[in-house]
C-alpha cells in the first residue's frame, strides 16, 4: 500500500471502546497538575487553553457521519469509579464529583455530552480525524501549560502519563517471553510461507490493511511497519509511515513528542518485565522512520 493510501485508511471509531482510555489521560494529567502547581493555576490554564479549543475539522466531525453503537455504554459508570479512585481523598480542594464538573466541562467531553445523549455512538475514521476527536483538547492544555509555566509543565504532563500507564498495565510473563513469542510467531508464518523461490526478497512491509488477523484502530489505522529482523533476543521493526506523526506535526507540533512518542517506552515496560524499548529515531521529530527496538532484560534484576 502506498504511503498517501495508508494515510487515508478508515476504522469504526466506536466511543464505547476510546472514550475511557482518553478521559484517564485527561483525568490522571489534571490530577497530578492539581499536585504540582495547584487548582487555580490549572483550572485557568486549562480555561484558556479550551478557548482555541473549538474549529472547524473538530465541529464538523461531531456534527455528522455517526450512527448508534448496537450495545449501552457502560461508559458514566466506569468514569465515577475512576474518579472516585483518583479523587477517594480531595486534593487541593477537588472532590471526585468537582473533578467531573470540571472534565465535563472542558473540550471534547463537553461536547460530547451534548452531541450524544448516552455515550453509544460510532462512526468511520482517520487515525489523523479520531486524534482530533479526542487527544485534540489534551494537546491544548500541554501547549498552553509549557506557554505558560515552561519546560516544566512538560515533564509535569509527562508524568501524569506515566502514572496512568501504571495504573492501567499490569506486567504479563517476561520480556523474554514476549520476545520469544514473536519470534515463534513468525517462525510459524514462515513455514506457512510459500516456497523461497516464489517469494519475494524483500523485507516484510505490512500496511494495517494487509494484516486481516488485526483490525484497525486509533493506534494503527494509516501505518506502515517494515519488520528488519526477529531473533529470540530483539525485535527490530521501523515505522515508515506513522498516522499519529501526521496529526501532530500538523495540528500541534510542540507537543507530539510529549504525547505521541514519550509513553512508548512506560507502556512497552508495563506490558512485560524486562521488556525493553530501544529507539534513536522518530518520523514525529523528523527522523527517516521510527527504529523499534525490543530486547529482554533479567528480569529478575529489574528494580
Amino acid at each position: 500500500m502506498a504511503p498517501d493510501s495508508a494515510k487515508h485508511k478508515t476504522f469504526l471509531l466506536k466511543l464505547s471502546d476510546c472514550y475511557m482510555e482518553y478521559f484517564r489521560n485527561y483525568a490522571f494529567v489534571y490530577r497530578h497538575m492539581l499536585e504540582r502547581i495547584g487548582r487555580d493555576a490549572v483550572e485557568e490554564t486549562w480555561r484558556s487553553a479550551n478557548e482555541r479549543f473549538e474549529d472547524e475539522l473538530f465541529l464538523s466531525l461531531l456534527e455528522s457521519g455517526w450512527a448508534p453503537e448496537e450495545a449501552p455504554t457502560a461508559i458514566p459508570s466506569q468514569r465515577e469509579q475512576l474518579l472516585g479512585v483518583l479523587f477517594e481523598s480531595p486534593i487541593q480542594g477537588v472532590t471526585a464529583h468537582s473533578a467531573k464538573t470540571f472534565l465535563l466541562s472542558v473540550g471534547p467531553f463537553s461536547h460530547f455530552e451534548k452531541r450524544f445523549r448516552a455515550l453509544a455512538s460510532q462512526r468511520e475514521c482517520t487515525a489523523y480525524k479520531a486524534l482530533h476527536l479526542l487527544a485534540h483538547g489534551l494537546a491544548c492544555f500541554a501547549e498552553a501549560a509549557i506557554e505558560r509555566f515552561g519546560r516544566a509543565a512538560e515533564f509535569m504532563i509527562y508524568d501524569g502519563l506515566v502514572q496512568e500507564v501504571d495504573d492501567r498495565l499490569t506486567p504479563e510473563g517476561t520480556g523474554r517471553e514476549w520476545v520469544k513469542a514473536i519470534y515463534d510467531r513468525v517462525e510459524a508464518a514462515k513455514e506457512s510461507a510459500p516456497a523461497a523461490s516464489e517469494a519475494p526478497e524483500t523485507p516484510e512491509k505490512r500496511s494495517d490493511q494487509e494484516k486481516p488477523a488485526l483490525l484497525p484502530n486509533i493506534g494503527s489505522a494509516g501505518h506502515i511497519e517494515e519488520v528488519i529482523r526477529v531473533t529470540e533476543d530483539e525485535v527490530i521493526v521501523h515505522m515508515t509511515q506513522c498516522s499519529w506523526a501526521d496529526y501532530y506535526l500538523d495540528r500541534h507540533p510542540t507537543v507530539g513528542q510529549l504525547l505521541g512518542c514519550c509513553i512508548d517506552d512506560p507502556v512497552y515496560r508495563r506490558t512485560a518485565d524486562g521488556l525493553r524499548l530501544q529507539r534513536q529515531f522518530t518520523l514525529m521529530e523528523d527522523g527517516p522512520h521510527c527504529d523499534f527496538r525490543f530486547y529482554p532484560v533479567d528480569s529478575s534484576k529489574v528494580h
